[in-house]
């Protein structure tokens, strides 16, 4: 039976229905506990009282819940009421591609619009393979183009991963591959045929193998030749070795991934470079902001949570108390501006541009210790909210930038202070300045801090975003660690242009580096020997050995008191 809008279902107030269909029910939601509603999917109770298909569900929504990408509709929880299994996930205001065929582009899609759309959706069905959870339903209508203001890049996002194969392939055969539709495992392999089969729709508005009878459809999917772009549509026919391969019977025959394959189609035909960051246009910063007199800030190096192993317990990275006071004190407003006119921060042409309100993705899973990888950081991406701001001078291009609010994006981070960071683009990499902190460690009878290097270095990316990776070395011993190298990729996304009135310091006020010190030379001569010791007196006693080293310290730092992004519900 439907949900009634203003109705109480779990903790979720109904707004309105979104749609309905054999497995469930899916409804705009608001959690208690959110800012923005949630998209919340309700399994009907035939569905929740099947024991397989329960495991499932549990199964593969508790993975999804740990993925973020930024082309994938992020799951927040699951769980049952009444009798009905349910899970909530991030309500994308946009339009659905079955939707948008069939409003605006019955003949298909513009390739390149094609281009990109298959390549954000084949870069999130990647990320969610190696995490071993295939979509199992990938077609137009389970893919979202984002609303966004101004001229932006429309955000592309694959919805209803980790719950699409509730249903029979053999119900919504359209774009199933062979080997799904004949009840054998699947994996990634399938989803690249099912995206392959929704490039074809895109590009000619007309799905493969269409027939009004679904045993026909499902007949011709494991036995027939997909048909030829060049049959219907010429001026595509350089797309068809690519299509042909994805759309290969024998998973063995098709690509290693489906990026891939989304690389093969736009690579056949040369596609304008994709610029998800325009000239910035942002209001003159109405607050003030004075730079740090001494390095006790902390930069964006020290912005995810990134666990890491000492014998057997846990920390994590944050700012220490005093590096936490010490910016506290030094990011006070002043009464100058932060610029008197954005041109001033407005790069030169031609020079790198990293202006912009970003999405700084940490993939824990990814996470290494001294090279070897680390499960110990955590499945998890924790996500981060920063502004930018660059300019080119003579000396080379500088990027400034301000932690802004997870809640609210449009005003700057507080807690602690704040945070700033300070990039310059050197060998093609924007590259943050290294930054000294303290690490506290805690164990029975220790309490003390190390301390550590971070650093970021992110490379722009043919799609806009970046990309990167953030280093943390251990500088000393206090904890047992020294020496040790803690790497986690990052990943950048645009999101808009530069809030208005965010605290952004002057790019072109950034002072130049230091030249380093010259090498003074050394004096030749003959080698200054240190004295022989003294003969060993034969009636004292041997001096004692030293101390044997005590093994690292054993114990847990507590976590970081305001996480950015919550666990799951």
């Amino acid at each position: 039976m439907p949900l009634d809008v203003g109705e109480t279902f779990s903790v979720f107030r109904i707004v309105r229905p979104l749609s309905s269909g054999r497995a469930g029910d899916v409804y705009l939601a608001q959690h208690p506990r959110r800012p923005g509603p949630d998209a919340l999917k309700v399994l009907s109770k035939e569905r929740s009282a099947d024991p397989e298909r329960r495991a499932r569900f549990c199964r593969e929504a508790d993975v999804a819940a740990t993925l973020w990408h930024p082309s994938i509709a992020r799951v927040h929880g699951r769980g049952e009421h009444d009798g009905q299994l349910w899970i909530s996930m991030d309500f994308v205001d946009g339009v659905d591609l079955a939707g948008l065929l069939e409003q605006r582009y019955p003949n298909g899609l513009p390739r390149e619009q094609v281009f990109r759309t298959v390549l954000a959706v084949a870069g999130a069905l990647d990320y969610a393979h190696k995490h071993g959870l295939p979509h199992c339903d990938v077609r137009p209508a389970n893919i979202i183009v984002a609303d966004v203001e101004g001229d932006a890049e429309p955000r592309v996002v694959l919805a209803d991963l980790g719950i699409a194969r509730d249903m029979p392939a053999v119900d919504k055969p359209g774009y199933a591959a062979p080997e799904q539709l004949m009840g054998e495992d699947v994996d990634g392999r399938a989803d690249q045929y099912a995206l392959a089969c929704t490039a074809y729709h895109l590009l000619t508005g007309t799905q493969l193998f269409a027939h009004p009878n679904p045993a026909v459809v499902v007949s011709r999917h494991v036995n027939s030749k997909p048909p030829a772009l060049a049959d219907t549509r010429p001026e595509l026919a350089d797309l068809d070795p690519a299509l042909a391969k994805a759309l290969a019977k024998s998973p063995a025959d098709r690509f290693l991934s489906c990026g891939a394959f989304a690389h093969a189609l736009a690579d056949e035909t040369p596609v304008p470079a994709l610029t998800l960051v325009p000239t910035p246009g942002a209001p003159v910063p109405t607050t003030g902001f004075r730079w740090p007199e001494k390095p006790g800030w902390v930069p964006v190096a020290a912005m995810a949570a990134v666990g890491v192993i000492a014998g057997v317990g846990m920390w994590q990275l944050w700012p220490s108390a005093d590096a936490a006071a010490s910016e506290q004190s030094s990011s006070a407003p002043s009464t100058a501006t932060a610029s008197a006119a954005n041109a001033a921060a407005t790069p030169a042409p031609g020079g790198p541009v990293f202006d912009g309100l970003y999405r700084l993705d940490y993939d824990n899973l990814a996470a290494s210790l001294n090279g070897n990888p680390w499960p110990a950081a955590g499945n998890q991406i924790a996500s981060y909210w920063w502004a930018f701001r660059s300019t080119c001078k003579p000396s080379g291009c500088v990027a400034t930038s301000t932690r802004m609010d997870s809640s609210n994006h449009a005003v700057p981070f507080i807690e602690g202070g704040g945070m700033t960071a300070v990039f310059r683009f050197v060998n093609d990499s924007w590259q943050g300045d290294p930054a000294r902190g303290s690490l506290p460690c805690e164990a029975p009878n220790v309490m003390q801090a190390q301390a550590m290097d971070t650093a970021l270095a992110l490379t722009p990316q043919p799609d806009g975003a970046l990309a990167g990776v953030q280093t943390t070395t251990i500088q000393s011993n206090e904890c047992g660690l020294q020496g040790a190298v803690i790497t986690v990729p990052v990943r950048a996304t645009w999101l808009e242009g530069v809030p208005p009135g965010s605290p952004i310091a002057d790019p072109a006020a950034v002072p130049d580096p230091l030249p380093p010190a010259p090498q003074l030379p050394v004096p030749v001569g003959p080698p200054v020997l240190a004295p022989p010791p003294p003969p060993a007196d034969p009636m004292l006693p041997p001096p004692p050995a030293p101390p044997v080293p005590a093994p690292p310290p054993i114990g847990t730092i507590m976590p970081n008191p305001i996480p950015d992004v919550a666990p799951p519900s």
